[in-house]
């Protein structure tokens, strides 16, 4: 119970600072989990193939990679911008995915995802992480990292509602709907305060094109960034498509995602509690690692629904601990400049996504199963079970 009592004072202290963004986040998890959830199932729909829908994929992290690395300085300028922008883009997203078809629907719909993921989230994760504390800072994070796992239990559901009942142009109409919200949000001028601290140390100067070294990066964060990039750029497909050939049918798979979301949802309250008290990240970050690649095996070699939900709910468990902790590890290596280290987050976690959805698309026109791609995540978890 004290973890949980940890994560309610974090969690209001959070909201104190900065009530509009967890406003805003949670808008922007109701809109992802509701109706992003089934984009790679929407395609499959439309007639797409495996190899069609990881390009998609790929699209939308290559422009992300690309605007991390070479548009950061324009993305770190101006956060309220910067994150409007992003919210425009996601809405677009939603408007594309519903409107388009064809070669249409495979290429400009990543444009807008791509362009959200840096746009929105930089900004977004630079504000949160000032309003953390280093003493505090596991469960402050753990408060941050549970809302969209918390949504996802109830998310999903709604978006199979939603699809069952009326039709996927409803879904993606409810998100960009949903994401307006948002961008009125954004359109008060109190909406996002920045304090100096986030534009210390010339980080935004106007005559550089990166706000970032990644030789002054810890390298151990960076590669495990990059480690936790390559999984994710699987699980971006993995996870709902493999869910989907187990249920069969969306209002089924939704069942699935609220599970997998709940069991994240878990493990983050306890372990940010944890880690301000061991004060030994990484020793956490290995046992976490060590445990999501055996389930992450056992979901590539189910044979069945039930050692399908059995290994992908224990995955998701354990992987809420990973992306919690190196989120945490990376605001403590970079607390004199937070904006640089997310940017740095940031580039790093998006140029793991291309290698991962690269792989996987190469096993894809090899003719593998996609449930191999859940080794290649598994290899990458790996790495990190040597972290130090």
């Amino acid at each position: 119970m004290a973890a949980y009592a940890d994560l309610a004072e974090n969690f209001t202290q959070v909201a104190q600072r900065h009530g509009t963004l967890v406003v805003i986040q949670t808008i922007v998890a109701i809109a992802n989990t509701t109706a992003n959830a089934f984009t790679m199932i929407y395609l499959l729909r439309q007639g797409m193939s495996y190899v069609e829908c990881a390009l998609f994929l790929l699209v939308a992290f290559v422009v992300a990679l690309l605007l991390a690395t070479y548009g950061s300085n324009l993305v770190a300028r101006n956060f309220a911008t910067s994150m409007r922008i992003g919210m425009a883009a996601m809405a677009a997203y939603y408007i594309a995915l519903a409107a388009l078809s064809g070669w249409a629907l495979m290429v400009v719909p990543p444009l807008f995802l791509g362009t959200y993921i840096v746009m929105f989230w930089v900004p977004y994760n630079s504000l949160i992480s000032h309003a953390t504390s280093q003493e505090r800072r596991g469960a402050g994070v753990g408060a941050y990292f549970l809302v969209f796992p918390a949504v996802s239990t109830v998310g999903p559901l709604a978006g199979g509602l939603i699809i069952t009942l009326g039709s996927y142009d409803m879904l993606f109409a409810f998100g960009a709907a949903v994401i307006g919200v948002n961008i009125l949000l954004l359109s008060r001028p109190s909406a996002v305060k920045v304090d100096p601290g986030l534009t210390a140390g010339g980080i935004l100067s106007p005559t550089r094109r990166r706000v970032f070294s990644l030789a002054q990066t810890d390298k151990r964060v960076a590669r495990g960034l990059f480690a936790q990039g390559v999984q994710d750029g699987v699980f971006w497909m993995a996870l709902p498509v493999l869910s989907f050939e187990f249920a069969t049918d969306e209002v089924a798979l939704s069942g699935y995602l609220s599970l997998f979301a709940f069991c994240g949802a878990l493990m983050t309250v306890a372990l940010g509690y944890l880690s301000d008290r061991v004060r030994e990240r990484g020793r956490i970050l290995r046992a976490s690692a060590a445990l999501t690649v055996v389930f992450m095996i056992v979901c590539g070699l189910a044979a069945s629904a039930e050692g399908y939900l059995t290994g992908m709910s224990a995955t998701n468990f354990w992987l809420a601990v990973i992306a919690a902790f190196l989120f945490t590890l990376m605001v403590d290596r970079s607390e004199k400049a937070i904006t640089a280290g997310m940017m740095v987050r940031e580039a790093m976690l998006n140029a793991g996504r291309v290698v991962g959805m690269s792989i996987t698309i190469l096993l894809l026109v090899l003719d593998f199963d996609l449930s191999i791609s859940m080794f290649v995540a598994a290899g990458a978890v790996a790495t990190m079970v040597a972290f130090k």
